[in-house]
């Protein structure tokens, strides 16, 4: 028999409408994004973290079309997130506003949200290989946006910076739509 997390990890979500199911998980991630950022510009990351688990938590109660795929994928992306993003730090690339070489909290928040859009909000444009530097140019952008709030700086120049962000997240965009097919697969 079956155990009871094999039963839930089976499960049918509760939220089937495509086009539903891509709005909230685009609010899902936008949400928790605002969420880490802000708290973090206030010295208060915990809050952003506590809603980063209960968002994701709301993912696989009501949303994950697939339990197993979506958790794997969000170990598998975020591990190649914080090493990529960790590299970043290290080489005064990104920097943290106290001035540490290690990734912060909030960021590490964002690589275990991230991950559970791309098998749904995120994959049409993952699926097309045009799309990509203009999903890594984005990202690239939101870590500006970062700059702005005052939670993370770039080293100089600032386009070389933004250049290699955007590179390391073509890098991760690749990596990651490979990784959604091969655990898709397998799941």
């Amino acid at each position: 028999m079956p155990s009871p997390l094999k039963l839930w990890m089976d499960s049918q979500a509760k939220v089937q409408n495509p086009k539903i199911l891509f709005l909230l998980n685009l609010f899902g991630f936008q949400l928790g994004w605002w969420s880490l950022v802000i708290s973090a510009s206030y010295e208060k990351e915990v809050i952003g973290l506590i809603i980063m688990a209960i968002l994701i938590s709301l993912h696989f109660i009501f949303t994950s079309q697939n339990r197993s795929r979506d958790l794997w994928l969000m170990k598998a992306c975020s591990v190649i997130g914080i090493l990529g993003d960790s590299l970043l730090f290290l080489t005064g690339v990104l920097k943290t506003t106290n001035g540490s070489l290690i990734i912060p909290y909030w960021l590490i928040g964002l690589w275990f949200l991230f991950p559970l859009t791309l098998p749904y909000s995120f994959k049409e444009m993952l699926n097309r290989t045009r799309f990509l530097p203009l999903l890594a140019l984005g990202a690239a952008v939101s870590y500006y946006a970062g700059v702005g709030l005052q939670v993370l700086f770039l080293g100089e120049p600032l386009l070389l910076s933004l250049g290699l962000i955007t590179l390391f997240w073509l890098f991760y965009l690749v990596i990651f739509r490979q990784l959604l097919g091969f655990i898709s697969k397998k799941n």
